[in-house]
Order: structure tokens, then sequence, then C-alpha cells
């Protein structure tokens, strides 16, 4: 009995031993990525090991119990798998890679080029090493460094696209830009339907002061409304010297830039967004917050084609023969023409993107052309001498609707702006029916003083309504 005892002893002892369970190396690997896909990362560890034990090539199970140490903060276990990995996959570069990114985030970039450079002698036809040393060098502001293996990268592997971009960018930062256009025409050869390598040349050929030959470069580009392609060219478009037919303005853009004489050039003005020119007694111009103080009062709108950037324009008490320059200002978003003359609007089917629109103390009759403006928000139109309505149909963001002092009788049309909160009529005495603002529910404002109305009942049954 006693020896019948210890045999089934020495059986379970077996049989509870880890080497004695008999799966394939693929059965632990399987069983190891579903322990890690729960949490479970010391077991999915245990089952990669078992994994890669079983089967030392078998890549992807050291890689799994580096990521499962990771989980679990067990450094030396990771160093021990990136050695065995090395070791018995010495003619697999992701050994050598793997170990280098891991010290690379350690911050320990000496250990972690030293296995760049393994992985590069121990199997030279392969990319991966020449591009983790030119990353970490560049990186790390080595340009030096970074050329020696980027112009590897370019020798060895030529239509690796990364290795011409930290070339060329090591040779601008080292201000070998000679270099940097002949490699940037290269990749241009190689990589003709690629916008970076255009991109590449016309900055160095900008740095260079090349404008004609950058120019050309962005125009050879088969992409030429990538945003980085039209980006350079505003910066070449910005070294022209700009010629200000109006006296006064250019006196006040010199008094903005701090600069009595000399040229002024259209970059100048690519960051004045917010304009407000000023006649009357104290004329004035003010470049977004600065104000310029004249001695003569702004005569001509000529050079606003110049202010290509502005979203804000404001012209008060003043007239001028023509207002059509405005149409050059296309990304305007806020228009204010106060006590001007201005009587054509035609110049507004140019600039389509306003939002807020004021008009006012003029001479103003024809208005048709608002009706185009349909991502406005706010009108205000006080003080003229309108007397006929357009179409509000397209303006379905109108917010905001003043008309008032004007020679208005028929506001039917105002029936369809569905969106208006408040609404100013007063002083349009010749206003006798309000039948056509029943339908704006919106409706929380209304001014109808000096109008001859003559039943309000239309809108009393307007909800929130407040009305003077």
């Amino acid at each position: 009995m006693l020896k019948k005892f210890i045999v089934i002893v020495l059986i379970l002892s077996l049989l509870l031993v880890p080497g004695c369970d008999n799966r394939s190396a693929d059965e632990f690997y399987e069983s190891a990525v579903q322990y890690a896909a729960n949490g479970d990362y010391s077991k999915a560890a245990a089952d990669y090991v078992r994994a890669y034990q079983i089967d030392k090539g078998m890549v992807a199970a050291y890689l799994g119990a580096i990521d499962a140490y990771k989980s679990l903060r067990i450094e030396f276990r990771i160093i021990e798998c990136l050695t065995l990995l090395i070791e018995n996959c010495p003619n697999n570069p992701i050994g050598y890679i793997t170990a280098a990114e891991y010290y690379l985030d350690q911050n320990d970039l000496n250990t972690a080029l030293s296995y760049c450079f393994m992985q590069i002698d121990a199997i030279p036809d392969t990319i991966d090493g020449y591009m983790l040393a030119t990353k970490i060098y560049y990186d790390s502001y080595s340009y030096e460094d970074a050329l020696i293996y980027a112009n590897q990268l370019v020798t060895l592997f030529p239509d690796e696209f990364d290795g011409y971009c930290y070339a060329i960018q090591s040779y601008n930062l080292l201000s070998k830009n000679t270099e940097a256009i002949a490699l940037s025409k290269k990749m241009i050869k190689v990589f003709p339907d690629e916008v970076i390598p255009y991109v590449f040349l016309g900055y160095i050929l900008i740095e260079e002061t090349e404008y004609t030959k950058a120019t050309a470069a962005l125009d050879s580009c088969p992409d030429k409304t990538d945003n980085r392609i039209t980006s350079l060219k505003k910066v070449i478009r910005g070294k022209e010297v700009i010629y200000l037919a109006d006296i006064a303005l250019e006196e006040a853009l010199r008094s903005y830039l701090d600069r009595k004489d000399g040229d002024i050039l259209l970059e100048d003005v690519f960051d004045i967004f917010y304009l407000d020119i000023v006649g009357g007694r104290n004329p004035k111009v003010v470049f977004d917050d600065i104000a310029a103080p004249l001695d003569i009062t702004v005569e001509m709108l000529d050079d606003l084609k110049y202010f290509e950037s502005l979203v804000g324009l404001k012209i008060r008490s003043l007239e001028f023969e023509d207002f059509s320059p405005i149409r050059n200002l296309q990304d305007l978003c806020i228009l204010n023409l106060e006590g001007t003359n201005v009587s054509s609007l035609s110049f507004l089917v140019d600039i389509p993107y306003l939002v807020s629109l004021t008009i006012t103390n003029g001479n103003l009759k024809a208005v048709s052309p608002i009706s185009m403006l349909k991502y406005l928000e706010e009108l205000t139109l006080d003080n003229n001498e309108i007397d006929t309505l357009f179409n509000f149909s397209e303006l379905g963001s109108l917010s905001k609707l003043s008309l008032s002092n004007n020679m208005l009788s028929d506001i039917t049309n105002i029936a369809v702006a569905s969106r208006l909160t408040s609404l100013d009529l007063s002083n349009n005495p010749d206003i006798s029916s309000v039948e056509a603002l029943a339908s704006l529910s919106s409706l929380s404002y209304l001014n109808l003083l000096g109008c001859e109305v003559e039943d309000i009942k239309y809108v009393l049954s307007v909800p929130n309504l407040i009305y003077g």
C-alpha cells in the first residue's frame, strides 16, 4: 500500500509541474492574449513566456510578454525579454528597435542609439535602425548626426520618403541651403505627386530671397490648392512693395507701423483685421485697437485692396466718389458705414460672408443686393430713404433687423424672416399694417413707435414679445 501511495503522489506532483503542460506554443500564446485582453497581466506574462520557451523564434510572444510586464511595471523582466528576443532572433530588426524604443521612453538616448547601431551592424539592409537613429538625433537637435544617418537613408533606401524629409530639414537647420535645395529637387523627381517636396523647395528658396524661383517651384506642384502651397505664395506676395494712393491713409499706416520712411510691404498689412476710418472734425484711422490721429481726412478707398485680411471695416462721417473697392475684402464679416454717401450696394455681391451690416445716416434707397447675404445675422439700416424692402427668403440667419427712420409702408417681405428676435420699425409713419409680423414666432422685441399702425392685434399673439 505504501508503494502504491508513493507512486500516486509522484504522478500528481509531475502533473502539477508547469513544464508538464503539453500545450503548444501557439496555444500558450492564444491563452496569453485572452488573459491580457481581460487585464490579467500576470497570467498573460506567464503564458507568453511559456510560448517563447517552446518556440524561441516566436517574436510575437516576446513582444506580448514585454507589454504585459510594462503593465505590471516589472522593469527587470522587460529587459530580460528584450535580451532574449535579440539573442534568439538576431536577424529580426524588431528586437533591436523595441529595445531602442524602450530606452528612448526612459530618456536614455545613448542606450537607445546603441541598439540602433546594433541593428544596423547585424542587419545592414533594413531601414529601421537608420530611421530611428535619425529621429533620435533630429529630435535632440543633433542635426549634424541626424544628417549622417538621413543621408544614408536616402542613399540606401532611395524610395524612403522620411529619409529625404530629415535630410532636407537638417541641411536647412544647419544653414546648408545649397544642399537642401539640391536634395529637394531630387525628392521632387522621386515623389512628383507629393506636396511636401515642393513645400521644402519653395520655403528654402524664400529664405534665400529667390522669390521668382520659389514661385516657379510652388506653381509646379500638382496640388496648387494645398494650404501649405497657398501660404508660401502669400509669403512671397507679402514681399511686394505697396504704394498707397491716399496720403492720409499712408500717414496713418506709417504711424501704426512706426515707420516714418522706407518701403511699406504687403506683409505689413497682412495682420490688420479691423480698420476704422473716421472723418469729421477729428479724423483718424484705427488699425485694430491702435488709433492714428490725422490732420487731413482720407479721400479715397482704393487702398483697401491691400488690406485683404480685414474681417471688420467701419467708415464714419466720410463721403467718397467710389465705394466699390470694398468688394476686394472677401473675408469681411462686419461692415459699418455711418454717415456716408453710399448709394449703391453692388459691391456686396463679392463679400458674401457678412454677418453684420450697418448702413446708417445716409441717403440709401436701393438695398436689393442685401438679399444675397445668406450668413447675415444683424442688419441695421436706420436713417435712410428706403421705401421698398428686398426679399428676405435667403436670410435664414437674420436675428436682428433695424429699419428706423425710413420711408417704408409695405413690410410684407419681413414675414419670411422667421428667426428674427429683434425688429425696429420705428418712425416709418406710412406703416399702417403689421399683419406680416404675426408669423414671427421668435420675435421678442418690436419697436413700432412713430408708425401709424391701425391694428396691433396681429402681434399681440406673438409669445414673449416686448414692443414699443
